[in-house]
């Protein structure tokens, strides 16, 4: 093979670094530099970690090229430079961080006014975050000292590059002691609180992006890190001598109380800025976000989907309630009267003349997903505040607005649904006798449950649900009736909001409580609500219902067209499924599962097949002896001429041996005659009678006519006079068959010759037969 044998292209790599004048961009000029590089070109990286060589590396990556260069090639040296710092290389990196110049003018480049070049910031991040992952130690012992270091990364935040080089700060270090030592540097310099300090309406909205961007990154990251080496240390039952996983400070500072307050008051203490309130929503909905494994979600998504799942209790959700329910009464006013844009008067009118609002859309979220966590804190505020109205009277006037409206259903979905808890009361531990399951619910606990539901009731009694949504829909109605209207677009989720009412009502946690608030209603408006159900809803639900994919699906297998098509039953279990899957990976051979691609040996030339002979695709077993492969051929050609060499039957039906012999002789005659390839384009008479004449002289020996019987053999083209062996007929058969007659004719005085008698219906193969009439030209029959 092409790898075995080594047989590669040569680089010129080798012989321009035996030269002792060569320079680092002459080198670069190779296209092979980066990969020679990769596989440590032992030359090569001794010319590299050279003093010179590396200052000039790191000049080229935190220096901009000239402006007077050509744009094509402007930053060709500067990416290769990057290139060839960050592959990774051991002595490359040993020679860069103990060289504390080589450091200083690397880090020098965060020094410069924003904004920065976001290629030569791309250059420097990913040179830098392959110095902090690897040699974390060493760059910890440079950066601590080095004051200003991480005020002048915030302040480039808004280049991504450089949020990416702080996430990989924290998060990708790979010794975990020193992944530990950078966050408690990161915690003791107030990293979280400067970056929290990024969203405020003060600093410039290009940073609130990449700063909420950015805190999200770490609270997810961080927790999955956590999450991991939680299971990793129970997995090895060190948590059951006493020791416990130390948590990282930096997660523990953004999920503390304090940081919430600290990014709330950034939001709402001074002047109100939409940009602001985004993104610091954004950062708020990470912290109340609960990630479920997948065991924990139920195996019918229409299920799920139907009745939302039980909310979990983390101190972080804990504390981010507590921090937002004294707050609710600001985002409720930014709901009602929305901030407005500074640059509005600048933007286009669209087609709706008030638009909803990115902002009011945000907080809209953040009502659904504290709702969503079951706090009857969160409810009682709610109810105070008259927020449901307000929603649905926006969902109405904002007909248009889906997300606006899949809010509003989630929303009267949890508080139908789930069962109101005091999430800031102390919870009680869970004890479970069995040690198997004392590891799996460790941080689980149980939450009091509320004895009231003031929510439910507000939004039953007090707000009257049902009367909104029937006055929705015949607003509805009556919008459709009218010249050019149309149906609204909050349509398909009030049919989800009343289904919600009624299913609830029947079952779930709320169902007692939800019929004694019903019978609560005035008899009017419930002998209403029941003739709406039943001839509104229903009806629209079922024509909208979508049959869902069951397990009793059949998927076709693909067949041959001789076979009729195969019909294979999906499973519905997911296990089930594994097991069917490796059921039908038993049939494969063991190479095919076990190994990728083909052996050496298989790429031989004197070898015909490349793939090898399957071991249980399929089985068959070959004769190896000759004499009985012989004995097989024979017998199948045997076969063949018994089905295939038949002859037809003649007019009465007599079956001759001498006939059958005589035909089967012509015929293979005829078939040596026509293996004789003749050129397509002779078409000269002269050479088409010629031919005639030779395949008439290979049948001269034996004629067909000299049999007894009434032969039905065909013959092509004979010569021969086939008036002197005609056989004579007796008179009755003579009129039966009445084939052809000359007893009358005159052949001296052709003139006075009476026609022939033909018979209306002549034997099949008889016409083949016919005399030829005479003629002083010979003549070809085809």
């Amino acid at each position: 093979m092409f790898w075995r044998f080594n047989n590669m292209c040569t680089t010129n790599i080798d012989n321009l670094l035996n030269d002792e004048d060569v320079t680092l961009q002459r080198l670069m000029d190779e296209d092979d530099i980066i990969q020679e590089c990769k596989s440590s070109n032992r030359k090569l990286v001794n010319f590299l970690v050279k003093s010179e060589v590396l200052h000039e590396l790191v000049s080229l990556v935190t220096k901009e090229p000239s402006t007077q260069t050509a744009e094509v090639v402007r930053f060709k040296y500067n990416n290769i430079a990057a290139e060839l710092l960050s592959c990774d290389i051991a002595v490359i990196n040993d020679a860069i961080v103990t060289d504390d110049v080589l450091l200083s003018e690397l880090c020098q480049f965060i020094c410069n006014e924003p904004p920065l070049n976001p290629l030569m910031a791309s250059f420097f991040s990913k040179t830098m975050a392959v110095l902090v992952g690897r040699k974390a130690e060493k760059m910890l012992q440079y950066l601590k000292p080095k004051e200003g270091f991480l005020s002048q990364l915030l302040k480039h935040l808004g280049t991504s590059a450089i949020m990416d080089l702080v996430l990989k700060l924290v998060t990708c270090v790979e010794n975990k002691n020193s992944r530990l030592e950078i966050a408690q540097w990161l915690y003791s310099e107030h990293f979280v609180e400067n970056l929290l300090g990024l969203l405020s309406e003060k600093t410039e909205t290009d940073l609130h992006g990449n700063a909420a961007q950015l805190l999200c990154d770490l609270l997810r990251l961080l927790r999955d890190m956590h999450a991991q080496n939680l299971a990793n240390e129970m997995s090895t039952e060190q948590t059951h001598q006493g020791e416990t996983v130390e948590v990282d400070p930096i997660l523990c500072a953004l999920e503390s109380k304090a940081m919430v307050d600290r990014l709330l008051g950034n939001m709402l203490d001074s002047q109100i800025c939409e940009s602001s309130i985004v993104h610091g929503i954004t950062v708020l909905l990470t912290l109340l976000e609960v990630r479920r494994p997948p065991q924990l979600l139920s195996s019918e998504p229409e299920v799920y989907d139907r009745f939302p799942p039980d909310p979990v209790v983390t101190s972080c959700i804990r504390n981010t309630v507590e921090a937002l329910i004294p707050r609710l009464k600001d985002f409720h006013q930014i709901l009602s009267q929305p901030p407005q844009e500074k640059n509005e008067g600048d933007i286009a009118v669209s087609a709706c003349n008030k638009p909803f609002g990115f902002v009011r859309l945000q907080v809209t979220r953040l009502f659904a997903a504290l709702i969503a966590t079951g706090s009857s804190e969160v409810q009682n505020e709610l109810a105070s505040l008259h927020t449901f109205p307000l929603l649905l009277d926006m969902m109405v006037e904002f007909s248009h607005n889906n997300f606006l409206h899949a809010q509003v259903e989630r929303s009267v979905q949890y508080v139908l649904g789930l069962e109101p808890i005091d999430l800031l009361q102390p919870s009680t531990q869970l004890t479970v006798n069995d040690c198997s399951l004392r590891t799996e619910h460790r941080t689980q606990s149980e939450q009091p449950t509320s004895s009231t539901h003031c929510l439910l009731s507000y939004l039953m009694i007090d707000m009257c649900i049902v009367r909104r949504i029937m006055d929705a829909w015949e607003l509805n109605d009556q919008h459709e009736i009218q010249q050019g209207g149309h149906r609204k677009g909050y349509m398909g989720h009030l049919i989800r909001m009343a289904n919600y009412v009624m299913d609830f009502g029947k079952q779930g946690k709320n169902a007692i409580r939800i019929q004694e608030l019903m019978q609560d209603l005035p008899e009017e408006l419930r002998v209403r609500w029941n003739n709406f159900v039943e001839n509104k809803v229903t009806p629209a639900i079922r024509n909208n219902e979508i049959i869902p994919v069951t397990s009793h699906m059949v998927a076709p297998r693909v067949s041959s067209d001789e076979e009729e098509s195969d019909l294979i039953r999906v499973p519905k279990d997911t296990a089930a499924q594994e097991v069917f899957a490796e059921y039908q990976m038993e049939v494969m051979t063991k190479p095919i599962v076990t190994q990728f691609g083909f052996a050496d040996s298989q790429f031989n030339d004197s070898e015909d097949q490349l793939r090898p002979q399957p071991e249980t695709l399929a089985n068959i077993a070959l004769p190896q002896d000759g004499d009985e492969l012989t004995q097989q051929s024979e017998l199948f050609e045997q076969v063949c001429n018994e089905r295939m060499h038949t002859r037809p039957k003649t007019l009465d039906g007599d079956d001759d041996a001498e006939d059958n012999e005589t035909w089967l002789q012509s015929r293979r005659r005829s078939s040596e005659n026509a293996s004789t390839v003749r050129p397509e384009f002779v078409s000269d008479e002269e050479n088409t009678i010629a031919d005639v004449a030779n395949d008439s002289m290979d049948i001269d020996s034996l004629d067909p006519w000299a049999s007894d019987g009434d032969s039905g053999i065909p013959v092509a083209a004979d010569a021969g006079n086939p008036w002197e062996s005609v056989p004579t007929c007796s008179a009755g058969e003579e009129e039966e068959q009445s084939w052809a007659n000359f007893s009358k004719a005159d052949f001296d005085n052709p003139a006075g010759t009476t026609p022939m008698e033909v018979s209306d219906s002549p034997s099949a193969g008889s016409a083949e037969n016919l005399p030829l009439v005479a003629s002083t030209e010979p003549k070809f029959i085809s």
